[in-house]
């Protein structure tokens, strides 16, 4: 009797699992607008999923950064990807953030937080598209520790 208790809660807790994984997974399925539209106007003057020796995409190669975007929730992967973009390029990373309501703006601050204390060479953007307020200029927000007062407008 205490195997199949045990089974079957192990059964369970394991399908609760996989539920509660797949579930997470479409959360973010709710957005205005896919990835891939806000990096084809932001990217129009560079290349768009430019493929690396390794296999992996650039979402935006510009003349000087390769870009990852990502929804701005997801910052943390697109400061991951952009180092390694980077790593393979030799070029200078950066992330494209996407925020599509104004409560999405903490994740700019998070990941911005974030390069600053670990002195990472990293230029942010951002794409701001909340129906009130429609931002894509290319000027970096920041621009890691040592050159916190450059400003780089495309």
């Amino acid at each position: 009797m205490f195997f199949n208790k045990y089974r079957f809660s192990t059964v369970l807790a394991t399908f609760l699992l996989c539920f509660s994984l797949s579930y997470s997974g479409n959360v973010n399925a709710a957005r205005n607008n896919k990835e891939q539209f806000y990096v084809e106007d932001w990217c129009q003057e560079g290349s768009i999923e430019y493929h690396l020796n390794d296999g992996t995409r650039v979402d935006c190669l510009l003349p000087m950064f390769v870009v990852e975007a990502d929804f701005a929730d997801k910052w943390y992967e697109a400061i991951g990807q952009s180092l390694h973009y980077a790593t393979q390029t030799g070029m200078m990373a950066a992330i494209l953030l996407i925020v599509e309501e104004e409560k999405q703006y903490k994740y700019i601050v998070r990941a911005l937080e974030t390069i600053d204390y670990h002195d990472l060479s990293i230029a942010v953007f951002a794409y701001i598209n909340t129906g009130e307020v429609h931002y894509k200029k290319k000027e970096v927000l920041n621009y890691s520790r040592k050159n916190k007062a450059k400003q780089i407008d495309l």
